[in-house]
């Protein structure tokens, strides 16, 4: 997968002061309720959720926060926050004058040529430059402006907040951001979350399921007849029909009882069920994506669990990041994904802790990912548990 993150870094991002990572096609993040799990999930929507935002508030619809401040490490805005990968990065930083706050976000090669443009070229290596961030960031504004937004390879997108988090370049532009030519955006991060009470039939572009809540969902059932299918024999199992209602835009459940038709909204249906065909919408309408799932099994029936992993572990078209408290779910993934080798070089394991009031990040090595085979969910309970999972020995 060619769109794939391969190197994670975040720096000065809530919890987290800094933690690098090197993921792979599934990456399961564990640890204790408050560690900092969903940390690592916001981090990445700050990278590339822009896109998707359907909110006023700058990410708000997918990063917890108030003011922006509390967005930074110990609310420490004197250095920027910065979200790297191998192709992409990000920076947030403090006006060095006055309330408000600078976003941008850039490829690689944008942000090397933007510097090169500005009069200062990086000197240093991939994880060298930090110190210089926040100067970068109060010239990059009024260059962008002054210059109309210069071309660049790759791409990059600039917008200001102000103390509340509204973003906006106000007078002279009266424009929310500014990009390179077309509007450009980092690798398409795509944070999703189950909402039993979202709107279904927003008008969305494209035919993927919309983040962060699935509001176009109406449309991707119209447009995807095998997503269809899925869905229908979903509800056949309960003695139910699906009616998609292209005419009305919305979802109807219904049953015929001694020649009587019944109708329900979809909505009244229980949330087990549809939270799975959340799942299976966010699965099979997207490719080449980088799919970030907060703790998917929740309200889940274990069997829906198991087979949403088994089309996890068999597709090869989505990056994942999942969060997760179940051991069933940890187990399901080791036991099929460990014991083969093809599989195994795909599965990262990070176990996060909460240590020297900040989040720490540990990966597992493939060594640890064999010892904890046959055995996954005391192993489970064991790495979640522990203070500093470093001193976990494993059997």
């Amino acid at each position: 997968m060619d769109t794939a993150i391969n190197t994670l870094h975040i720096q000065n991002f809530k919890s987290i002061r800094s933690a690098l990572l090197h993921p792979r096609r599934v990456n399961i993040i564990i640890g204790q309720p408050n560690a900092g799990k969903s940390t690592v999930l916001e981090a990445m929507s700050l990278l590339g959720s822009v896109p998707y935002e359907q909110q006023d508030k700058f990410v708000g619809s997918f990063v917890r926060y108030d003011k922006p401040r509390q967005l930074f490490h110990d609310n420490l805005t004197a250095s920027p926050i910065k979200i790297e990968t191998d192709r992409d990065l990000c920076l947030l930083g403090k006006y060095s004058q006055g309330p408000g706050y600078r976003y941008a976000s850039f490829s690689q090669e944008a942000y090397r040529e933007l510097r090169t443009q500005m009069g200062t070229p990086l000197a240093g290596g991939h994880l060298s430059r930090a110190g210089d961030d926040g100067a970068l960031l109060d010239r990059l504004g009024p260059y962008l402006l002054r210059t109309g937004g210069p071309p660049t390879p790759g791409g990059y997108y600039y917008t200001e907040l102000d103390k509340r988090g509204r973003p906006g370049l106000g007078a002279p532009a009266e424009a929310r951001y500014l990009s390179s030519g077309s509007p450009w955006y980092p690798q398409a991060v795509k944070p999703y979350r189950f909402r039993s009470e979202a709107k279904l039939a927003v008008a969305r572009p494209g035919s993927a399921l919309f983040p962060p809540h699935g509001d176009n969902l109406v449309r991707v059932l119209e447009t995807n007849a095998d997503l269809r299918r899925e869905f229908t024999g979903l509800f056949a199992a309960q003695g139910l029909s699906l009616r998609v209602r292209v005419d009305a835009g919305r979802l109807e459940i219904s049953k015929d009882l001694d020649g009587l038709s019944y109708v329900y909204p979809y909505q009244s249906t229980g949330d087990a069920l549809r939270h799975y065909g959340f799942l299976l919408a966010v699965l099979e309408s997207n490719r080449k994506a980088v799919l970030l799932l907060e703790e998917p099994e929740t309200h889940l029936y274990p069997d829906y669990a198991t087979e949403l992993v088994r089309r996890i572990v068999a597709g090869s078209g989505n990056q994942f990041f999942i969060t997760t408290h179940s051991p069933h779910l940890f187990t399901q993934v080791i036991e099929n994904m460990v014991p083969f080798e093809n599989r195994a070089l795909e599965l990262a394991v990070f176990v996060a802790h909460y240590q020297d009031h900040q989040t720490k990040i540990r990966q597992l090595s493939d060594e640890e990912l064999r010892n904890v085979q046959g055995d996954s969910a005391h192993a489970f309970r064991t790495l979640s548990r522990a203070a500093t999972p470093e001193a976990v020995v494993m059997r």
